[in-house]
């Protein structure tokens, strides 16, 4: 692996074995394809700058930023799903709820591919926990 390719939080084994856990196969699976789609997902963004990353290179609204920061704010919307069932999906009425979904596609001007990377670490780890200890189901 890179030096720059490590910068970011990649390393070379990350994605390659799921190990130390004790789970079912399936959980095990959930967490190798995660890793490995995380990983490459971060790999688009090695060596960006913050304009690099901000920038959008066909005429359609995304950018490398953007995409990453979706992809952590759609995984944060699962999770939340998953461990408070369907309230926290929010309302159609919210007048804000498009804006924020469409920013949620945008890396803003005061934000930073390293803060976007960071947050997607964050749910990231959030995800593998619920994953390895998934909540009861309610009755």
């Amino acid at each position: 692996m890179s030096e720059a390719a490590n910068t970011i939080g990649l390393t070379a084994d990350e994605g390659l074995t799921v190990t130390g856990i004790d789970m079912s196969t399936e959980r095990a699976d959930l967490l190798q394809a995660l890793r490995q789609h995380r990983f490459h997902l971060r790999n688009t963004a090695r060596d960006l700058t913050d304009e690099q990353a901000a920038e959008r290179s066909t005429v359609s609204e995304l950018c490398v930023g953007g995409v990453i920061k979706h992809v952590a704010h759609i995984e944060r919307d699962w999770v939340d799903f998953i461990l408070n069932g369907p309230v926290v999906m929010g309302s159609s009425d919210d007048p804000g709820a498009y804006e924020r979904h469409a920013q949620s596609f945008q890396m803003l001007p005061v934000e930073t591919l390293a803060g976007i990377l960071a947050t997607y670490d964050e749910v990231a780890r959030r995800t593998d926990e619920v994953a390895r200890h998934p909540p009861r189901p309610r009755r």
